[in-house]
């Protein structure tokens, strides 16, 4: 993904660029190198998003109802 005008140095165009498994914004215009941000990490949990079981056996027997 590129960050149009987001450059400190001179406000030119950075792109990501890999080196040793880090990940630097490069910018296009004065060659400015900077560190990115870590991605942030997300956890989900499988049950907080299942109903519990009654839940849908309730709401089943309503439909066939």
């Amino acid at each position: 993904m590129i960050n149009l005008k987001a450059c400190a140095r001179c406000g030119g165009d950075l792109i990501p660029e890999e080196l040793l498994g880090d990940i630097d914004l490069v910018c296009l215009q004065c060659g400015h190198r900077t560190s990115a941000p870590a991605a942030p990490r997300t956890t989900y949990s499988i049950l907080a998003t299942a109903p519990p079981a009654r839940t849908r056996q309730r709401s089943q027997q309503r439909r066939a109802a």
